[in-house]
């Protein structure tokens, strides 16, 4: 061997092993941090998280936007009283029999007759048309579906017998169901059992009633029960004037599915009863392009009816109170929906 290469052997090589050694730590402990990145630190059990090295977060990914909350109503537009009409001799011979009535144009808004129309009068089952929107609110909000199953509850079993289903603990009735006998037939206890789903108890649901007439300026409106029956040992109706009814049932109208529950004749629960509708201008003789909307009736109310009529996109919506009997009721109701049509715009 030469000089040079024992030279080379004794100086370079051990020089080279120690570089070819020190890139080989460096590679090793780079890869080792990049291992540590991708591994979850495992925290033991009881450490003090303050003292751990903080890593900083990877900024947020873009959130998707919220589906917008379902936005109620904004207080109900009031109706211009200016242009009201007198009536015919023969009609208003009717229109003695009942305390209070109005009817009006929704082309303009304008009223066309009117009698006592801000006198709060008690309703009857006219109260039933609130627990319809609140329970329409809460299915629109997405709270309740049309098909949800509800548990018959004690408010419900509880109600005088006085037009109810007669639920019994341990039965299941669907939210379509309870909305179809109480607008249909006007059943009391499928309205109680209704607002037991919305508020948990009658009483918060009464105080709801209340709360969300105040928020659409109905002001004449006084709410007790979730149905209309009489409430206490004076046995007190719900009271609002037959203007903020009429009001209220535009409410209703924003509620297509409901609306075709006042359009029907009759409806089949799945228990295989069937329940039938009381507005005689629906079942005889019908009215011509009627949609809407409920009857009343006690010893203190009277005959009440709240109606909507759309024909050839011309719609009167109106409410009587306090009217004697059924057929009087009935008769008025139907010559004032015929003279309204008669009338120019």
């Amino acid at each position: 061997m030469s000089k040079n290469s024992k030279l080379f052997l004794k100086i370079f090589l051990p020089l080279l092993v120690v570089v070819a050694a020190v890139h080989i730590c460096i590679f090793y402990a780079s890869g080792r941090r990049s291992d540590t990145k991708l591994r979850p630190v495992q925290t033991p059990p009881n450490a003090d998280l303050s003292k751990l090295p903080q890593t900083p977060l990877p900024p947020p990914e873009p959130e998707v936007p919220a589906e917008p909350e379902f936005r109620r109503a904004e207080t109900l537009p009031y109706y211009d009283f200016s242009a009201l009409r007198k009536l015919p001799a023969d009609i208003r011979k009717l229109a003695k029999t009942g305390k209070s009535g109005v009817i009006v144009d929704l082309s303009s808004r304008k009223v066309l007759w009117a009698k006592n129309p801000a006198t709060p009068v008690p309703i009857a089952s006219l109260t039933k048309l609130m627990t319809a929107l609140l329970v329409m609110e809460d299915i629109s909000s997405g709270r309740l579906a049309m098909t949800t199953r509800l548990p018959v509850t004690s408010a419900a079993t509880r109600v005088e017998r006085s037009c109810v289903l007669g639920m019994k603990r341990g039965e299941f009735y669907t939210v379509k169901e309870l909305i179809a006998a109480m607008m249909i037939n006007s059943h009391n206890d499928a309205a109680a059992q209704l607002a037991a789903s919305v508020s948990g108890n009658t009483d918060d649901f009464v105080e709801l009633m209340n709360k969300r007439a105040g928020e659409l300026g109905l002001k004449s409106a006084k709410f007790n029960s979730p149905n209309g029956l009489p409430q206490g040992k004076k046995r007190q109706n719900s009271l609002c004037s037959v203007t903020d009814i009429t009001r209220l049932c535009e409410a209703l109208m924003r509620y297509p599915q409901l609306l075709e529950f006042c359009r029907m004749r009759s409806f089949q629960l799945h228990t295989g009863k069937r329940v039938y509708s009381h507005n005689n201008l629906l079942r005889r003789n019908p009215v011509k392009g009627l949609f809407g909307f409920k009857t009343g009736f006690t010893n203190k109310a009277g005959f009440c009816l709240a109606f909507g009529v759309n024909r050839r996109g011309r719609r009167f919506i109106g409410c009587v109170a306090g009217f004697a009997s059924a057929r009087d009721r009935d008769n008025f109701c139907r010559r004032l929906i015929e003279w309204s049509y008669s009338t120019q715009r």
